[in-house]
């Protein structure tokens, strides 16, 4: 009998205590919509469906090395985009760069961003920059780069989003290599 009685206050015990872990986790669910394909109903398990759009942006700061020079940079950049199937948005994004003691860099450039059901996500970028000088002339550059990031939600509709980033710099603004983390907020809309 007392072995009986262990065994119930166990796992009682165990479904207690497992029941608050699954409420205290942060939950990142698909949407489960039902889509029209071809005359048969199908449900989708994305995160983010197919039609759903992007609005957000971020803010960085991160550090460049080139040839021995270290500088500080503030970074931010809002962004709009349109998931074109089930995850994959693409869209595009503008930018402003400061980078102490020198004019800012202005820039524009499409993204592509993949989101896996669990909340991470992979981003490729490219972005034409330009650069004010006191003469009304602009030095030109670009940018192509990658990034891994997390959508941590706090509704179904808006996410907290850290990305760590890498990107190779390149043309008249300088060519060096750039990593990073910045932070962005995003609203889901038709999520």
């Amino acid at each position: 009998m007392k072995k009986f009685l262990f065994l119930l206050v166990t796992l009682a015990c165990i479904a207690v205590s497992n029941n608050s872990y699954a409420q205290q986790r942060q939950k990142v669910d698909a949407v489960n919509r039902p889509t029209q394909k071809a005359a048969t109903k199908t449900t989708t398990n994305a995160l983010i469906p197919k039609g759903s759009m992007i609005i957000g942006g971020s803010a960085g700061f991160d550090m460049q090395f080139e040839d021995g020079n270290n500088s500080s940079i503030l970074y931010l950049s809002p962004q709009f985009g349109y998931f074109l199937i089930d995850n994959l948005a693409l869209g595009a994004a503008i930018s402003f760069t400061k980078v102490k003691d020198v004019d800012p860099v202005f820039g524009f450039g499409p993204f592509a961003r993949y989101y896996l059901n669990n909340g991470l996500f992979g981003q490729l970028q490219y972005e034409f920059r330009s650069q004010p000088t006191f003469l009304d002339e602009r030095i030109n550059g670009s940018s192509a780069g990658l990034g891994v990031g997390y959508a941590l939600f706090l509704n179904n509709s808006i996410s907290l989003e850290p990305l760590v980033y890498y990107k190779r710099h390149f043309g008249d603004l300088g060519e060096f290599n750039q990593t990073g983390l910045q932070i962005g907020i995003s609203a889901y809309l038709g999520r």
